[in-house]
């Protein structure tokens, strides 16, 4: 992955010096995000990636918890969301902090709504 600002990759594409990387011969593929430890990462570090993840899985944590209220008493669903939904919003939550205000805006609509 390479990651650059915005004016040194708009150079590296106007001038067609895309970067060819190899090791013993064997050519290495340039990637635009990747996933490391459950995070990912993208060339730009925005952090949209990251966020749609988060918001997707909390939504489906939500979704169960929100089935489950109906049959379970009040204590057991606040365990459930602190065992199933809040652990998707702590993990990693540094990165919600260097996101821009629209995506850090998905993220507190979502825990309000938990």
């Amino acid at each position: 992955m390479l990651t650059t600002t915005k004016q040194k990759k708009k150079y590296l594409k106007d001038s067609n010096q895309a970067l060819q990387s190899s090791i013993r011969e064997e050519h290495i593929e340039v990637i635009c995000y990747s996933k490391y430890l459950g995070v990912q990462i993208d060339e730009n570090l925005t952090w949209k990636n990251q966020i749609k993840s988060v918001t997707e899985k909390a939504s489906r944590a939500l979704g169960f918890r929100k089935y489950a209220k109906h049959f379970l008493p009040e204590a057991i669903v606040k365990t459930l969301y602190t065992s199933i939904v809040e652990p998707h919003f702590q993990y990693c939550c540094a990165v919600s902090g260097c996101c821009d205000s629209t995506d850090t805006l998905k993220l507190q609509r979502l825990q309000n709504r938990a």
